[in-house]
């Protein structure tokens, strides 16, 4: 395993943890909501004011933990150096980019076997689950 998905994972335990802990929170949150039966006070809207920063900042742990997941999955796909002597001829540029493949780029293979600069497919899948070209379904969520 590469030094990259090391950290990945490193990051994503780290999320999980975070996660974990809100989650507490939250079904804290839920049980004292659930048994009260006052009306509310200032002293509540106050407190529903926290609760509300305490789902703001649940979403966005979800957020980042999501993006660090599909960073994983990205970078869990084929990637080589290009190398135009082994190449057949059947794809000899970018799809993206649209720039001829140079010996020694690194590139990134997908399932579908349509191939890509690494910056370039990377930066695709960041916002796409599906390959440019084909649309056959590279991340799976």
């Amino acid at each position: 395993m590469s030094h990259s998905n090391n950290l990945n994972i490193s990051n994503l335990r780290h999320h999980v943890d975070r996660l974990q802990q809100m989650l507490n929170d939250w079904e804290e949150l839920n049980e004292v909501i659930t048994s009260s039966t006052e009306d509310v006070s200032n002293a509540d809207n106050d407190s529903l004011l926290n609760d509300h920063q305490i789902l703001e900042a649940m979403q966005g742990a979800c957020d980042e933990f999501s993006r660090d997941l599909r960073t994983v999955k990205i970078n869990m796909l084929p990637s080589n150096e290009y190398n135009i002597e082994m190449s057949n001829g059947d794809q000899l540029s970018c799809a993206i980019c649209i720039n001829d493949f140079l010996s020694k780029e690194i590139i990134r293979t997908l399932p579908c076997n349509h191939r890509f600069h690494v910056e370039c497919i990377d930066k695709w899948l960041q916002s796409n689950s599906t390959c440019p070209m084909c649309r056959a379904r590279v991340i799976h969520e």
